[in-house]
């Protein structure tokens, strides 16, 4: 797993996210780098307009 991906979980534990919700951000996450080629902390707010 990447580094920003653990880091965005590891956040999510600590604000008590549940489970479900954990898994369905870093989904979304993994969804967004898939589609732009890169990964998320490399993506502009321009790219996702």
């Amino acid at each position: 797993m990447e580094n920003h991906i653990q880091k965005m979980q590891y956040e999510m534990e600590l604000r008590t996210y549940a489970p479900s919700t954990q898994k369905h951000y870093l989904c979304q996450i993994r969804l967004l780098e898939n589609y732009c080629g890169k990964s998320s902390p490399l993506i502009s707010p321009d790219e996702i307009k």
